[in-house]
């Protein structure tokens, strides 16, 4: 063991080795490689679910919007209000300090709550559970002001798809390592890793994310994407970056999280078996939607096509020209036209002198697709499990019971989402309880619940007051047992004497009680 005066001076101390990033950037690698197909598949269904370009294009084929549709009917259904944090002591034996520890948790993830915004992020999770089939939050625990006490708060934020990955595994509990993106400037790299990783910040890629850009989430300003890294199985946090060789920072976790990572587990709606590569539901009957799509255009080409045509013979002189006057008038007042050779019809009825263009092929067809259309609309419905009650749509002929189950076999199909949005919100709770009661300082607790709790001084005051009073009554016992009336009394009764006497001392017990 070195002494402290055998230390060698601050300026003779080598500045840490820079360690290769080699080993995280290729563990990063592998998960996008991992995930790269259902993020393929997302984009192509956030396309089709909003898209204003392609929307707003008049020159696109007419298309029946039928998945909008559906998640906007599933997204209300599987999370309607904001959630409402509940802490309770996990035993119902009402000790008070347990009671009191449990208000003050609840009164600041209240608060906590409020200042995330707790609503708009897990709207952004539903949304993406019901859209792309997984929603994502992360916490940090924040201090503002000179003093780390000064200003405290846990930020739980929504995390997109993209910015978010973890180890490739079967299940949650074996994940090693799950890390969160974020996009620095040049500016904020140096002032966040300039002291821990010198110049090695200037290496990292320096980009205009574009797609955000296009999304108008961004502005025209470089940054590159900074991943942190949570790596469990090593028990430490780690920043590293594109382009940059070595590692930027790492060091033990800044939070001692009993599940070790700073964020709940995702929720999904479907996972791949075996694996956690999220399942779109989109998917699942996307052949019925090309086919409702391409009957859509098939309708409306034929609808264009429905309109009244008929032929007549040219160069019949008086006769062609007043059957072209009648075709072309515009006028709805003019409903004859007057033929002063009427003799050249000869035998041939008027009605003959013009043949229309059969359009009962046409309408049949019409009918026929809208029919068939129908019924695959009825079969993507019965795929998601969407029934007529949850759609607003209901048959006045059918009887209550039909309603009633109809409603509820629609709300078992939707119930794990349900339960998997209420697991990721009561988890954003736990994690934020458990970063308050490990890192919070005592008035940060105290300001944020709005509690009357007594201090150490008052409790002190309160203690060395009950003690007084104890100390007051044993004197008092012990100068009426040595007064000569109080011997008297209890040699002529001494069954009330005793009583007195186990009176005082029950006082002093409880008083005592009440100090501890």
């Amino acid at each position: 063991m070195i002494e402290a005066e055998e230390l060698p001076p601050e300026d003779d101390i080598a500045p840490p080795q820079p360690k290769s990033a080699r080993v995280w950037l290729s563990a990063i690698r592998d998960a996008e490689k991992a995930f790269k197909e259902w993020q393929d598949k997302s984009d192509n269904i956030d396309k089709l679910y909003a898209n204003l370009g392609r929307l707003a294009n008049v020159a696109r084929d007419r298309e029946f919007q039928l998945f909008w549709a559906n998640v906007e009917v599933l997204k209300p259904s599987i999370y309607s209000r904001p959630p409402v944090p509940v802490v309770t002591p996990k035993f119902k034996d009402r000790r008070p300090l347990y009671r009191m520890a449990s208000e003050v948790l609840e009164r600041c993830s209240v608060v906590t709550f409020d200042l995330a915004d707790i609503d708009q992020v897990m709207k952004h999770v539903r949304d993406d559970v019901a859209v792309c089939g997984r929603g994502v939050i992360w916490l940090r625990y924040e201090t503002r002001g000179e003093s780390e006490t000064e200003s405290e708060r846990v930020c739980v934020e929504y995390v997109d798809r993209k910015d978010f990955l973890h180890e490739p595994a079967r299940y949650w509990p074996e994940v090693g390592w799950a890390a969160k993106a974020s996009y620095l400037t040049k500016g904020e790299m140096r002032k966040r890793f300039r002291e821990t990783s010198g110049d090695e910040y200037q290496s990292a890629e320096y980009a205009v994310q574009r797609d955000e850009r296009d999304n108008g989430a961004a502005d025209n300003r470089s940054r590159a994407k900074v991943w942190e890294i949570w790596s469990k199985d090593q028990n430490k946090v780690v920043w590293v970056a594109e382009g940059c060789e070595n590692v930027l920072d790492e060091g033990k976790p800044h939070l001692d999280l009993s599940g070790f990572f700073p964020c709940p587990r995702p929720a999904y709606a479907t996972v791949q078996r075996r694996s956690l590569v999220p399942i779109p539901d989109m998917v699942y009957y996307k052949d019925q939607l090309e086919e409702i799509n391409e009957l859509t255009g098939r309708i409306h080409a034929l609808s264009d096509a429905l309109q009244v045509r008929g032929f007549y013979p040219a160069g019949a002189g008086e006769i062609g020209d007043a059957i072209e006057t009648a075709v072309q008038s515009t006028d709805n007042r003019r409903l004859l036209v007057p033929i002063s050779s009427w003799a050249a019809f000869g035998n041939t009825s008027p009605k003959d002198a013009i043949v229309w263009l059969p359009i009962e092929a046409v309408v049949n067809a019409i009918a026929s697709a809208v029919e068939l259309r129908k019924q695959i609309i009825d079969d993507v419905y019965q795929i998601m499990g969407l029934s007529d009650i949850m759609r607003g749509s209901t048959d006045a002929n059918e009887t209550l019971g039909a309603q009633q189950l109809k409603s509820q076999y629609g709300s078992v199909r939707i119930r794990d989402k349900q339960a998997e949005l209420v697991r990721i919100a009561r988890d954003a709770v736990r994690i934020s309880a458990e970063i308050m009661a490990e890192n919070f300082a005592p008035k940060s607790l105290v300001e944020m619940s709005q509690l009357d709790i007594p201090t150490d001084a008052k409790i002190a005051e309160q203690v060395k007051a009950l003690e007084s009073q104890a100390r007051q009554i044993a004197a008092q016992v012990q100068e009426a047992q040595q007064s000569p009336e109080a011997m008297q009394m209890a040699q002529q009764n001494p069954e009330a004497a005793q009583g007195l006497l186990k009176q005082a001392e029950g006082q002093i017990q409880q008083l005592g009680e009440q100090a501890r």
